[in-house]
């Protein structure tokens, strides 16, 4: 995993007493090279597939070996939603934005008693509210490990209004031309 990472190596093969070593690990190394038999520990500044080279030399005869180190990012958990609010019943389509350098396994929380397995769910939220929802990850193979992000008071769901009005009279004439209208609405902010 990218955070503590720390490699050790040794040199193996056929060789004596009198071999000369010479480590090549990388730009993005520290150290960048060695020329002990068995280095001190190596780290590198990103991750990546870096190529590690070791050279031996004995007497007139040289061999070389290049083989891959991979460090992998930690998982980090992240996701957002197209849009965060609007009018019961509510779809929110979910976006995974995730970083693990293997696959991961996905467990939502919607902050209304459901929940998701997978990396881009859609979710319709019935009851108005302020829904927390949170994304934990998992990893199992790279680096293993798990990362949670929690979006607090992240959907906001809102009731629907209901429009209605009344009026009287019910009958007009000619000699009664006026009309009294009574707004009736529940759960609005404004009319027309």
């Amino acid at each position: 995993c990218f955070e503590g990472n720390s490699f050790n190596f040794e040199a193996a093969g056929a060789f004596n007493g009198n071999a000369d070593f010479s480590w090549e690990f990388g730009s993005n190394a520290s150290p960048a090279s060695s020329s002990n038999q068995n280095p001190p520990p190596v780290t590198y500044d990103s991750t990546g597939a870096y190529p590690v080279t070791l050279t031996v030399t004995q007497d007139v005869c040289e061999d070389s070996h290049t083989a891959m180190v991979q460090v992998h990012p930690n998982p980090s958990a992240d996701f957002s939603a197209a849009l965060t609010e609007g009018c019961a019943p509510f779809k929110v389509s979910f976006m995974d934005e995730s970083i693990a350098g293997s696959p991961m396994v996905y467990n939502w929380d919607f902050g209304d008693g459901n929940s998701a397995n997978g990396a881009n769910p859609m979710h319709e939220y019935t009851e108005p509210g302020i829904y927390t929802v949170s994304l934990r990850i998992a990893t199992f193979s790279g680096c293993v490990g798990e990362s949670e992000r929690v979006r607090t008071d992240y959907i906001n769901v809102l009731e629907i209004p209901h429009a209605e009005f009344s009026f009287s009279p019910q009958e007009l004439d000619i000699f009664n031309p006026e009309v009294e209208f009574l707004d009736q609405s529940e759960g609005g902010i404004s009319c027309y």
